[in-house]
Order: structure tokens, then sequence, then C-alpha cells
């Protein structure tokens, strides 16, 4: 799911993993502060379902 606040343009993504703990989260930034990359570490994803 992910969803963008249009005034400040922030935005928020969400995801189920299969897990009852934390997972550390990376922010990578350009030189000028923007975000150009997010990584989430998981041990595991639920499984897709077939469509």
């Amino acid at each position: 799911m992910r969803t963008r606040e249009p005034v400040s343009g922030a935005e928020l993504a969400a995801f189920a993993v299969c897990s009852d703990g934390g997972h550390p989260v990376w922010v990578g930034r350009s030189a000028d502060g923007d975000v150009v990359g997010v990584v989430v570490v998981i041990d595991r994803m639920p499984e897709l379902a077939a469509p």
C-alpha cells in the first residue's frame, strides 16, 4: 500500500511480512538530502497468491 500527501510530497509505503519482530530500514539520500533508495531487511516474504 502506498500513499502520498500532496502538499508536502511526503510518501508512506506499507506492506505485510511474516514476522513478529522489527526490521532494520536503511534510507539512502542524495547529496541534496532527497531520498533515493529504501532497503528493508526481512527474513522471508509471505507467499504470493497465483493470479
